[in-house]
């Protein structure tokens, strides 16, 4: 395994711990539906495409300080 590999599963494992404290339960929770972890996974998608949205404005203003 490559060190990259290594580092994403030592985030994994921190992030797993964080969510474990701050909501008291892990992964393995069995009290949603189907319909609420696709709830979850559309919220986390949306931050992913604002937090997309953020660097590509920061690129653009980087090239815009370039030129």
């Amino acid at each position: 395994m490559s060190s990259i590999e290594e580092k994403v599963i030592a985030e994994i494992r921190q992030r797993a711990e964080k969510g474990e404290a701050k909501y008291g339960t892990t992964m393995d929770r069995d009290d949603l539906s189907l319909k609420e972890w696709l709830q979850h996974l559309k919220e986390e998608l949306m931050d992913g495409v604002i937090y997309t949205q953020k660097i590509i404005d920061l690129l653009g203003a980087w090239e815009n300080e370039l030129r």
